[in-house]
């Protein structure tokens, strides 16, 4: 009998962490991909909102927040991305533009800019998926 209530609490601890972890999985999964923009374009509307509101600190019941720079980098994935969605292939290209202007102090910036050169690179293959087609 001690078995079974042991095994029954070992498994519900197993959910319960699992649980906690969904959002911030899946955010690290598509940022830490090796092409996070094909990763991002993959989720659907809903699962994009859902994700980066996640990302911008918008409590979700039971879910881990994410590390700082991971939050920074799944929020503007998730913006660039449903900006992308919305937005005519012009707009989305002048709204990349501007977008590269405003991370540029930081990426010349001191301290640690990985978050910034990542979010850069993202801003260079949407770029190419405009000119590509």
């Amino acid at each position: 009998m001690r078995k079974a209530v042991f095994f029954i609490f070992l498994a519900a601890t197993a959910v319960t962490v699992w649980a906690g972890t969904e959002y911030r999985d899946s955010c690290r999964k598509i940022i830490y991909a090796v092409n996070p923009v094909d990763e991002v374009i993959k989720v659907d509307n809903d699962r994009l909102r859902a994700l980066t509101r996640y990302a911008l600190g918008i409590a979700v019941d039971g879910q881990d927040a994410l590390n700082e720079n991971d939050a920074l980098m799944f929020a503007f994935l998730g913006r660039v991305e449903m900006k992308r969605r919305q937005a005519t292939a012009n707009e989305f290209s002048l709204f990349l533009h501007d977008e590269k202007e405003k991370l540029s102090p930081y990426i010349w910036g001191k301290g640690d800019v990985t978050a910034y050169i990542r979010m850069d690179n993202w801003i260079d293959m949407y770029q190419l998926k405009l000119i590509v087609g």
